[in-house]
């Protein structure tokens, strides 16, 4: 078994992140190809609790297409414009995302779920609990500390028409969570 310095923060079905004082990497990630079902690590804390921890939830992602909502779900590795998604089609589209609570919170630490940005006028739902808007390209941080539970589920519903935007539209910049 494998000794790592640093904190596990970050845990879901296929992903693993782990981060340190001086780096962040993954360590398991199957949806990338780079997972290995015979390597198993710990982690043993460093006690650095200062440092902010960044989560990327880059994907896989669902999407439901503008198509409409009885459409089938792809998934699709986040983030991506709506032009690359759905060509100049316009309307509303809905990316979900699963991911479990981040491991080893302390109790004063706070989550927050940021948005880089979106091309597109949106909501946002964790676990069913509206968060709030998004809004054309305007970076939004909520804090979701109160609404994490073991096993998460992030919506983000986005109306957008490229052809009355220059904006790449749709979730374009990273969403993340971050500890801190």
């Amino acid at each position: 078994m494998e000794m790592l310095p640093g904190k596990l923060i970050f845990m879901d079905f296929s992903h693993i992140r782990f981060e340190d004082r001086t780096s962040s990497r993954w360590l398991s990630d199957p949806a990338c190809g780079r997972s290995d079902p015979n390597h198993s690590f710990s982690v043993a804390n460093s006690g650095n609790s200062m440092t902010r921890h960044r989560i990327e939830l880059r994907g896989p992602w669902e999407v439901i297409s503008p198509a409409g909502e009885d459409a089938d779900a792809s998934r699709v590795p986040l983030p991506q414009s709506w032009k690359s998604l759905f060509g100049q089609t316009a309307g509303r589209a809905i990316f979900l995302r699963s991911f479990h609570r981040p491991t080893n919170l302390e109790a004063r630490e706070r989550v927050y779920l940021l948005f880089g940005g979106c091309g597109g006028r949106g909501s946002v739902f964790l676990n069913d609990v509206p968060l709030g808007e998004l809004s054309s390209d305007a970076a939004r941080e909520f804090d979701v500390t109160e609404h994490l539970r073991q096993r998460n589920r992030l919506r983000v519903e986005i109306e957008f028409d490229p052809a009355l935007s220059t904006s790449p539209g749709g979730i374009s910049e990273a969403v993340a969570l971050e500890i801190g």
